[in-house]
């Protein structure tokens, strides 16, 4: 799931993403049933502008993850 988000800047500074503002967010989702729930993993990857155009790796900025649980 790729997402536009225009906040992301505010976000990038909220979760400390380090040097520039990111205009797109990569949604990766994990997770896998167990005894008391789910358990996995979610991951934001935050890119610069230039993402929309190539996709490289050069836009890359930072990628923040959190359990799930």
């Amino acid at each position: 799931m790729i997402v536009a988000l225009p906040l992301l800047s505010v976000l990038s500074a909220l979760i400390g993403c380090g040097p520039g503002e990111p205009d797109w967010a990569v949604h990766h989702l994990s997770v896998t049933p167990d005894r008391d729930g789910i358990t996995g993993t979610q991951t934001w990857e935050f890119f610069s502008k230039m993402w929309a155009k190539n996709r490289s790796e050069k836009s890359y900025i930072c990628s923040r993850a959190q359990l799930v649980s």
